[in-house]
């Protein structure tokens, strides 16, 4: 699909590094996570390891030589085990109230849900973006950054990553508290303004694609579903293979006041 293909060249025109997530959420979700996948290394490429590992780079970007692509860095977040039991009850709720789908097909990427996986990965930017508090945290942080990024963990010191993690730990807690979350459209953000204009010209497209979907049924339903399902064991490989990883210590950058500026106009 050239147009898909031409749409990835302009999301990474926009921004280096992507989760998959996060690109299929700026697309507005008019492609399927399968089809997204089979056409990023047209425009990007992946590493294995590191704090980059499982994100999509744009041909010809090294975030190892750019300070500012701490910001880019992943948050491997694992629930408190205390919280295991309590995670099981409201998926098993989410589901018997309908709304376990609605949230797969949008995944959350800004920590902004209570996040039901043993392991999901994040990027700082987009937690932040969804998190002030993490903003704050960076911004506090920043006489700790160094010029030099580690070739395994980047710019940032363990220390930010611990409070971060402190943050998002406390902020499960507080959420568990509250109603069941549905999955909310995709947000439109400030830094939203050139995809907003081309979601606008896509929407003629999007409906297409909608009527489409709404005639499908039967065998569509299953292969829709058979899709889902091989998209979430691509998913839970992917954070198995990041687990499986030792996280050292960290470093960081020296432009750390650039990269706040940066998130606070997301």
């Amino acid at each position: 699909d050239s147009g898909l293909a031409a749409k990835l060249r302009s999301v990474f025109s926009q921004r280096p590094i992507w989760s998959k997530n996060a690109v299929c959420e700026r697309l507005r979700f008019k492609y399927s996570a399968n089809a997204v996948s089979k056409h990023l290394p047209s425009v990007a490429y992946r590493f294995n390891k590191g704090p980059w590992r499982m994100m999509w780079i744009r041909y010809g970007y090294d975030p190892r030589k750019d300070a500012n692509s701490a910001q880019y860095q992943i948050i491997l977040y694992r629930p408190p085990k205390h919280a295991t039991a309590e995670l099981d009850a409201r998926k098993k709720m989410l589901k018997a109230n309908g709304l376990l789908a609605k949230r797969q097909k949008r995944p959350d990427i800004r920590f902004e849900r209570v996040p039901l996986k043993a392991t999901t990965i994040y990027q700082v930017c987009d937690v932040a973006a969804g998190n002030p508090v993490v903003v704050d945290l960076l911004g506090r942080h920043g006489e700790l950054f160094n010029d030099t990024c580690h070739d395994q963990t980047g710019w940032y010191p363990k220390s930010v990553k611990d409070q971060i993690k402190k943050y998002m730990d406390e902020a499960l807690k507080e959420r568990l508290r509250k109603p069941l979350d549905a999955a909310p459209p995709p947000p439109l953000r400030p830094g939203d303004a050139a995809g907003d204009k081309e979601a606008e010209e896509e929407g003629a497209e999007g409906a297409v694609a909608g009527d489409r979907a709404q005639s499908s049924s039967g065998a569509g339903g299953a292969r829709e579903e058979a899709i889902s399902a091989h998209e979430d064991e691509e998913e839970e490989e992917e954070e198995s293979e990041m687990e499986s990883e030792e996280e050292g210590a960290l470093t960081n950058p020296n432009d750390i006041h650039q990269m706040i500026r940066s998130l606070r106009n997301r």
